[in-house]
């Protein structure tokens, strides 16, 4: 038994769910228990997001699709800095964008491992995390 993550590039969820609307709504339970404000269903920069999650300076974006690729990501990003930036006025603060899905590329997986910073002091960072629902694999940047 070895470290997933220095092994292959990813950790197995625990979570029993195998689906990705299922496992979505599982992580959103545990925002909404955790405190964060939930909104569901949104369209951000004409991008369609299943839900947005916030608690002072930290954020989730979460993201249902069956494929994934790098411009899926980048274009995501992209809506979420805008939201952040402009809808929420947020100068500093980190968070995720998590994509529940199926698949995902190589090129999608090698930016999971990225984390984006704007700002001069890099005040506010995004990181991008998979999550493949029917290999429980989830792809993400994390030390140690």
């Amino acid at each position: 038994m070895g470290n997933e993550l220095a092994d292959a590039g990813y950790y197995l969820s625990d979570r029993p769910e195998r689906e990705i609307q299922p496992l979505t709504a599982a992580v959103l339970a545990d925002l909404d228990r955790y405190g964060y404000t939930v909104e569901r269903d949104l369209e951000l920069s004409e991008m369609p997001f299943d839900a947005r999650a916030m608690k002072k300076k930290e954020f989730f974006y979460v993201v249902e699709t069956e494929a994934l690729t790098r411009g899926d990501i980048l274009a995501y990003s992209d809506a979420a800095f805008t939201d952040l930036t402009v809808q929420k006025m947020k100068r500093s603060g980190s968070g995720v964008i998590l994509f529940v899905t199926d698949t995902a590329g190589e090129d999608a997986i090698d930016l999971s491992k990225s984390i984006t910073c704007y700002g001069k002091r890099d005040q506010l960072q995004i990181a991008y995390a998979i999550a493949e629902a029917d290999t429980g694999r989830v792809y993400f940047w994390a030390t140690g």
